[in-house]
């Protein structure tokens, strides 16, 4: 071996020097093969070579010269990968004057010679390194090259202090600043093998599956300065159940209940043994964080005999199924949330056994997919018993996607289900420990449901949903394929990955925060009807979003936290979906009204009101609201409630058309069936079977005699006036739409019966018609009651669609009836809808079942009507417009609704590939956007940058940054110029290797494109 390389006694200490000097961080390597553009970089002299396809051989006697690039007091390294039958090339390492430096060759384990050189501290800046590779006494051939280097740190920043230089073209350092280093939005990736240059993110943390944790693989995330997380799961493997079977969640076929096709463990302490082989094995990582997957409680999964043991144990009686009455569901329920978060209180006791604890993360479904998934998830009980040191929520397609309720209209909108996420968990955190990390799931093109440009819609309403909902401090990124460089719209999240790394630095605006407030508790997913909670849901905070009026989901069980509420102006509150679980929070919302709060509360009647042994009950109280009336000193009667009547089913069926009905308008004679009183119902119903060939009604027209007394478009305002039952139809743009099973009923009133009466019906595919007399429910009208402004100009009167539940109150009278104001009142004196002074505050009692505010436009505006009373009251101006709008420092999230915005001054749009710069942007009614203000400036400055943003330097003629971004992506930089004429942009790589970039001039701006590096691209651009 000696007589094949050159070497110097002094090596030894030369690399022990290196070895403690040498940056913390590890770099990339760059690999390279010979015959390509990239060796042909760095090949100066060729002597007896010759090459075939990737290969070069070296005949005896022939040499090579290569001279790389390197910076001062590096440790370079250079890799050879020879063929099999290769003498070991003689080595001589020069420095720009070709005198000899001092290296080390070491053979690695697969063959590999690894060439290593101290680089003396004189070094010049990207001067290079002449490395000679000559054929003495045999030939070789070389496959690959892999030229690595570990330069000289600046402590400070941990980076290559030579690039750092170069950078402000100065010695001095102290005019850099060190964005990344800096920044305060912890991203976190979750992926599943060791970082490449092609899939490194450019994030903050990382999360690995357990089947992937190892040292080393830990230990590569951290030399690439990545926080490393990984999980817990929950879902055991299907062989455990088989081992443990009264493990498992049961349902009443003493089968496993089965959640994404896994069946679940039983949240119960004394399983915990279970997680303890994983547990064991994430405590055994040198990890920076664990993420805990909640195990929720399936509403369904009451009959293990381990949950009937807990259920005698805490309520000392014999158990009962959840089916067996509403007092059985709701207990079940009751004692699930507490047994669960006994769970992951113990869960967490171990996770922090740890002598140094890493971070714990609890990962949880939110409110909107736990009611969909048909889970109890204690949320505020968990983090009350377990305060986790984050806690997010579980990204799902399903939820996202799933059809919204506003306005009787059912349509997929991904914006709407994000912010309510977001709001939640923004408002269950708030003031706590407990950091809220917000998920993004980020969709492959390829997703069955999506198409790419559907994938991208709901990346961008995901993120400007988060930024509108909340404040986000942490943000968990999801990608469903890898690897990430592969995604369609890797390019565009990159920039909003970016973006998210700067809105940590800014509060939001103190002006976008909002005031009112929809409370939520974790009672929401007890009664088992949890379709019609999340209709509930919609009901009372979309009709407010979709007008502009920002609207944040409040934890209902947090009220007692002193100064929880100071924020809000105006609360609302329902409990129909939903109760409180003890008599504190009433207590304590009741002090808020006192002292200047105004509570609107919704609804009022609920089976689960009759719980015979619930704490309301227990206290003498009929209903949680009634508790609250007495807590505020309200003396009201009690409730009465004007029950839906029976939908009658002696129809008769009058007209039958079959799947392949083209559209056409039929004419339908109705006069057969009115009834005395002048009433007539016609219910239409899908007669097929076939889920692609719904029933669809377009427009509807009355007649008498000759004249048209009623025509409407279906699914229109007007139609909410005859509108009397829906079962499952849906509005689209051309009418109301039916898929099987399903129907919806018209009520005309006030016909005359002595002349003829026809219906002409726009309508196609398989549908039946039938019509019968009716009996109008005139005592469900409400009347106005007062002069409450527009309340009343507007609504003077109307009629709730049969299918609405009327809760109404005797009020009081004598010294208490100026305290009361009616609002609307029954035709039996009764008011469903008052307002009452309490000390310094105001209640608003709204006695109409919180999802009739969904059924129509008309019960959208009541609602905002109501909302407007309210302001008043509470000296709250509302927003006169139909747009979301939040800052963030420089960065505008916004989210059109009705109306357009138009941001003036000059913008960057986020969204865009190109980061386009436009004057007064105007964004289009019902759009997402991500925008940058560019400000006005006498100095040139970097815009937007979409990478890791390392470092950058500013100057009055020049402009300098590092950038580090995936390889194989474009990074792309906005730089304002003010108009001053360019001299001239340069970059280099980390080992001060020139790179190409590409300038597109744009007037006072300039968008520079170039090859994103892990490691870092180097910028300097120079003006006059």
């Amino acid at each position: 071996m000696k007589s094949h390389l050159y070497a110097v006694l002094s090596c030894v200490a030369c690399f022990l020097s290196a070895c403690s000097v040498s940056a913390e961080l590890t770099f990339y390597p760059k690999t390279f093969t010979p015959n390509t553009v990239m060796e042909a970089r760095y090949l100066l002299k060729n002597i007896g070579s010759t090459v075939s396809g990737q290969e070069r051989t070296v005949s005896t006697g022939g040499y090579v010269l290569y001279a790389f690039p390197t910076t001062a007091g590096a440790l370079f390294k250079l890799s050879l990968t020879l063929s099999s039958d290769s003498t070991l090339p003689r080595i001589a390492v020069l420095d720009m004057h070709n005198k000899p430096l001092p290296f080390r060759l070491q053979t690695e384990p697969n063959g590999v010679q690894t060439l290593l050189c101290h680089i003396p501290p004189a070094w010049p800046f990207a001067d290079r390194l002449r490395i000679r590779l000559g054929a003495k006494s045999g030939s070789f051939t070389i496959q690959q090259f892999a030229l690595q280097e570990n330069p000289i740190c600046d402590p400070n920043s941990q980076l290559p202090i030579g690039v750092l230089h170069w950078l402000s073209a100065t010695n001095n350092l102290q005019a850099l600043t060190f964005p990344w280093k800096d920044r305060r939005t912890d991203l976190l990736w979750d992926t599943v093998g060791l970082p490449t240059p092609q899939t490194e993110p450019p994030t903050s943390a990382v999360q690995l599956p357990p089947t992937n944790l190892s040292a080393t693989a830990i230990s590569a995330w951290k030399s690439r300065d990545f926080a490393v997380f990984s999980y817990l799961p929950t879902n055991l493997d299907p062989l455990y159940f088989q081992q443990h079977p009264t493990s498992a969640q049961l349902g009443a076929n003493g089968k496993p209940i089965l959640l994404n096709n896994l069946s679940l463990l039983e949240p119960l302490a004394s399983n915990l043994s279970a997680l303890t082989p994983n547990l064991s094995l994430l405590a055994s990582q040198p990890l920076s964080g664990i993420s805990v997957q909640a195990l929720p409680y399936l509403a369904d999964a009451a009959f293990s005999s381990a949950f009937q043991t807990a259920w005698q144990q805490s309520y000392h009686a014999p158990w009962q199924p959840p089916t067996a009455n509403i007092a059985a569901r709701y207990h079940t329920s009751s004692l699930m949330a507490q047994l669960d978060a006994d769970f992951h209180a113990a869960l967490l006791q171990q996770l922090q056994s740890k002598t140094s604890p890493p971070q714990s993360l609890l990962m949880v479904p939110d409110p909107l997919t736990a009611l969909l998934q048909n889970e109890i998830v204690p949320w505020w009980q968990i983090l009350h018993k377990a305060p986790y040191d984050e806690i997010g929520t579980l990204p799902n397609l399903t939820t996202l996607l799933h059809p919204i309720w506003l306005a009787g209209d059912r349509r997929p909108d991904p914006f709407y289900n994000a912010y309510l996420i977001a709001s939640w968990l923004q408002e269950l955190t708030r003031g706590l420990r407990t950091t809220p990390r917000f998920s993004l799931l980020l969709p492959a093109a390829d997703t069955p449901t999506l198409s790419q440009s559907e994938a991208t819609d709901l990346m961008e309403q995901q993120t400007v949903a988060a930024l509108l909902g909340a404040s986000p401090q942490a943000v968990s990124l999801y990608p469903s394929i890898s690897p990430i460089a592969s995604m369609p719209n890797y390019q565009e999240l990159l920039n909003i990955l970016s973006a998210l790394s700067i809105v940590g630095n800014y509060p939001a605006s103190p002006n976008n925060l909002s005031p009112i407030g929809v409370l939520v508790g974790d009672g929401i997913t007890y009664q088992g009807n949890t379709a019609g909670a999340l209709d509930d849901l919609y009901a009372l905070t979309l009709p407010i979003l979709s007008q502009g009026i920002p609207c944040a989901l409040v934890s209902l069980e947090r009220c007692v936290d002193p100064g929880y509420l100071a924020p809000y102006k105006v609360l609302i509150l329902t409990c129909d979906p939903q109760k409180p679980i003890g008599s504190a929070t009433m207590d304590a919302l009741a002090n808020w009204v006192q002292a200047g709060g105004v509570l609107i509360v919704v609804g009022g009647s609920s089976a689960f009101n009759d719980i015979a042994d619930a704490w309301w009950r227990q206290a003498g109280y009929k209903t949680p609201i009634a508790y609250l009336w007495q807590r505020l000193g309200l003396q009201v009667g009690d409730s009465a409630v004007v029950a839906p009547p029976q939908e009658t089913t002696s129809l008769t069926s009058i007209a039958t058309y079959p799947a392949d009905n083209p559209r056409i308008v039929r004419t339908l004679n109705l006069t057969p069936y009115l009834s005395r009183d002048g009433s007539v119902v016609v219910r239409f119903t899908n007669s097929g079977n076939n889920p692609n060939r719904p029933a669809l009604v377009h427009t509807i027209e009355l007649r008498v005699g000759n004249k048209v007394v009623a025509a409407f478009l279906a699914g229109s305002e007007v139609e909410s006036y005859f509108l009397v039952y829906n079962h499952g139809s849906d509005i689209v743009p051309t009418g109301r739409i039916a898929p099987p099973n399903t129907s919806w009923t018209y009520q005309f009133d006030h016909l005359p019966t002595n002349q003829p009466i026809e219906l002409l019906v726009d309508c196609e595919g398989p549908l039946q018609i039938a019509a019968g007399p009716a009996t109008p429910d005139y005592a469900r009208g409400l009347l106005s009651a007062s002069q409450e402004g527009d309340l009343t100009r507007f609504f003077p009167r109307f009629h709730p669609p049969y299918d609405c539940t009327i809760t109404s109150y005797s009020l009081p009278s004598g010294a208490q009836r100026p305290a009361f104001q009616p609002l609307y009142l029954l035709r039996n004196g009764t008011s469903p809808i008052w307002m009452a002074h309490v000390n310094n505050g105001i209640v608003l009692q709204v006695g109409l079942s919180p999802r009739y505010f969904a059924a129509n436009e008309l019960s959208a505006s009541l609602l905002r009507a109501l909302l407007e009373v309210a302001a008043h009251h509470a000296r709250l101006s509302l927003p006169q417009h139909s747009y979301l709008v939040r800052q963030y420092g420089p960065i505008y999230a916004i989210r059109t609704f009705n109306d357009s915005y138009t941001l003036p001054g000059r913008s960057l749009d986020l969204f865009s590939a190109s980061l386009e710069v436009r004057q007064d942007r105007v964004i289009p009614p019902h759009t997402a956007a991500l925008l940058l203000a560019v400000p006005p400036t006498n100095t040139p400055a970097l815009l937007f940058s979409n990478g890791r943003l390392l470092a950058v330097s500013n100057a009055s003629n020049r402009l300098g940054f590092l950038v580090a971004g995936p390889a194989g992506t474009q990074g792309l930089a906005r730089v304002a110029t003010t108009n001053r004429p360019l001299l001239g942009v340069k970059a280099i790589d980390l080992y001060g290797d020139p790179v190409p970039v590409q300038v597109l001039d744009s007037g006072d701006t300039l968008l520079l494109i170039y090859p994103n590096d892990p490691d870092g691209i180097a910028i300097r651009v120079h003006w006059k």
